[in-house]
């Protein structure tokens, strides 16, 4: 056993994750809809990205951008 490697290596995350699957809305294009154009309520981010207007099952991902927090991936 090498003591300087870990044993368990984390998974590298997805730099832009696809948050809605159904739009196909990547992390970027909701924190630029946020940022530039000013959307700060999840209607407005669905209104200018579109993501969260199809089955809505990203809506908390969706929120958790909105909140400042990184990205998750989808399960």
């Amino acid at each position: 056993m090498n003591l300087v490697e870990p044993v368990i290596q984390a998974p590298e995350a997805e730099p832009d994750p696809v948050i809605c699957a159904c739009m196909g809305v990547k992390a970027s294009t909701i924190q630029m809809a946020m940022e530039v154009g000013n959307a700060s309520t999840l209607d407005e981010v669905n209104e200018l990205t579109q993501a969260g207007t199809g089955c809505r099952a990203c809506s908390c991902r969706i929120d958790t951008l909105r909140s400042g927090f990184p990205p998750q991936r989808r399960a």
